[in-house]
């Protein structure tokens, strides 16, 4: 909030700023005139809410500026500081939409009290006003229009003095993905730090922020898309995934039609997972589904060998598929993962496996909302559910290989030392190709890729619970490579062992 202090008499103006705690008032910038003419001036360039002023001063008198300046500059309150003698101008001040008047010589006290109400008045009247402001924007970009008075009370409100662009902003959802705990009070933080840009927020919801940017010179330019795409990477966060859609040019009276294109340009990001951006214009006209020619029979063979390699192809063909016909439609790939999850626990069932306990063991998996905005997230989902179901039959039926459970054993206890696959299957007196044969079959894993698994849960144990530096956790783990070690970790967990430690504390 700002205050303007006008007064011809330099000691007054000066006393009058160094006197008082405007830190305390929620006052943040003190702006001072020596004449009405400048005071105005600053007014015009300004905007201070609060403006301080004597009655007379030369050129432009005190009363004159209230006027100008709540009419023309938005000055919320005005205070009037005068004389005895000039009483009845106090009268007129007030008439005029000042808050009131102080009688000179000024009592710092009985400034700060009325400078304190002031502020809180202000403030609650904002409160109301973007209240007011909300409903409205909510049933323009609801399609319900408001009159012309309103949008251009509106556009002065985000200064759109032309076409605008609507920008969609929201933190992405994956799977195995942790956000910063306080990404929706930085990320408010940062669409207001772009209003020097000429980005306003127009509405907030839960999972995402509502921009409005004025275009401006830049169609005419053809440098809008570099524009906000500098403007929303400098902004926003860069420790966590956030993602943005941008509706085509359009006026106030056209915000539902922008909305939808910004939603729809939103859905590509789920095929899109590298662009942060997306603007509307660059999307295909109707997005394609292909979930229905899925061959259910051909995947349900595939699943009836109860081979987690064949499931994990088959998988992730059947996502290729997906982005190859560019399926937008999120319902309709959380359809596709229940649908498969659910044959599993069909062809499980009908080999006599009692499922019961398998589905009560991941009730928590199960149950999770399956509600990703990448198609990737989906499809660990789905690769990571089927896995722990055909880990939990084997486990539980018995009929895994002697040999498999005993490297499982000394895997799961010596994972930090030196362990080849050569050493184990010598252990285990088998032949190395044999060995990896049965273990892939009985685990649906290369023995690469369950170690890896396990001392990549032992590392993120430890990432949780210790302090040890992250080369010092790759150590006990049992990778003396650091830059492999995070290699992997990355390609298991989404992020590096740093940032992955970094969410578990801020959560």
């Amino acid at each position: 909030m700002k205050i303007l202090i006008a007064d011809d008499e330099q000691h007054i103006r000066n006393g009058l700023k160094m006197s008082l705690d405007y830190k305390k008032l929620k006052i943040d910038e003190i702006l001072t005139a020596e004449d009405g003419a400048e005071a105005m001036e600053i007014c015009r360039n300004e905007h201070p809410e609060i403006i301080l002023t004597d009655i007379r001063m030369p050129g432009v008198d005190g009363l004159e500026l209230a006027e100008k300046a709540t009419h023309m500059y938005g000055a919320k309150k005005v205070l009037i500081m005068s004389g005895y003698s000039e009483f009845s101008y106090a009268q007129s001040a007030i008439r005029l939409g000042a808050v009131d008047y102080l009688l000179k010589p000024i009592r710092l006290g009985e400034l700060e009290k009325t400078l304190a109400n002031i502020v809180a008045e202000i403030s609650s009247e904002d409160k109301k006003e973007e209240l007011v402001y909300s409903s409205i924007l909510k049933n323009m970009i609801a399609g319900r229009p408001a009159d012309e008075d309103i949008r251009r009370k509106i556009a002065e409100k985000y200064e759109i003095t032309g076409e605008a662009f609507l920008i969609i902003v929201k933190p992405v959802k994956d799977y195995a993905v942790l956000q910063p705990k306080n990404i929706k009070t930085e990320m408010l933080k940062a669409a207001e730090s772009m209003k020097e840009a000429g980005f306003y927020l127009l509405m907030r919801d839960q999972e995402s922020l509502i921009l409005l940017w004025n275009a401006g010179d830049c169609l005419r330019r053809s440098e809008y898309k570099t524009l906000i795409k500098r403007a929303l990477c400098s902004a926003f966060l860069t420790d966590c995934k956030w993602f943005a859609a941008v509706s085509m040019t359009g006026g106030m009276h056209e915000l539902h039609r922008m909305y939808e294109q910004a939603l729809k340009a939103l859905d590509w990001h789920l095929l899109r997972e590298k662009d942060r951006i997306i603007f509307y214009e660059d999307i295909s006209a109707a997005a394609k589904s292909r979930t229905s020619s899925f061959s259910w029979t051909y995947i349900k063979e595939q699943i009836s060998r109860l081979n987690m390699e064949d499931i994990r192809q088959m998988i992730a063909a059947s996502f290729d598929e997906l982005r190859k016909n560019q399926c937008t439609r999120r319902k309709e790939v959380q359809e596709f993962c229940i649908t498969f999850k659910n044959l599993l626990l069909d062809v499980l069932k009908e080999k006599g496996v009692e499922i019961e306990g398998v589905m009560q063991k991941n009730e928590e998996l199960f149950r999770s909302q399956l509600d990703y905005d990448v198609l990737s997230g989906y499809e660990n989902w789905l690769k990571d559910c089927c896995y722990l179901i055909l880990k939990d039959v084997l486990d539980t039926s018995g009929k895994q290989h002697s040999a498999v459970r005993k490297a499982i054993v000394y895997i799961n206890k010596f994972y930090g030392q030196n362990i080849t696959l050569a050493q184990i299957a010598a252990d285990v007196q088998k032949s190395p190709n044999y060995f990896c044969y049965i273990f892939k079959k009985d685990t649906g894993m290369s023995f690469n890729e369950y170690l890896n698994y396990i001392r990549i849960s032992k590392a993120k144990e430890l990432l949780k619970t210790s302090d040890c530096m992250v080369y010092e956790i790759a150590e006990q783990v049992g990778y003396h490579d650091y830059t492999y070690f995070t290699k992997v970790f990355k390609k298991n967990c989404g992020c590096s062992p740093s940032e992955y430690r970094d969410n578990t504390d801020k959560s």
